[in-house]
């Protein structure tokens, strides 16, 4: 995760790509934060962020927008499809 006014990042390492182990990182990065997480705007794409990462935001952050930034400025509110 990167704060981007800061420029304060947060990364832990995965060996892998499933759910389970990306989810284990996701739950270690804000306890680390020293500032609450009121958005996410995930730069991979809807390939990345799908149903199963907005459960789990919405689970673990449940105040959080989540936005998808696909082409240059245009942006694709997704806070509502991660709150439903």
């Amino acid at each position: 995760m990167i704060d981007v006014l800061p420029g304060w990042s947060e990364r832990v390492p995965t060996l892998g790509r499933s759910y389970l182990v990306v989810a284990d990182a996701f739950r270690y990065i804000p306890l680390r934060l020293p500032f609450p997480v009121r958005e996410l705007h995930p730069d991979n794409g809807n390939e990345f962020f799908n149903h199963h990462i907005c459960r789990f935001w919405r689970d673990l952050l449940p105040e959080c927008l989540f936005r998808l930034v696909w082409s240059g400025t245009e942006r694709q509110e997704v806070g509502t499809a991660c709150q439903a």
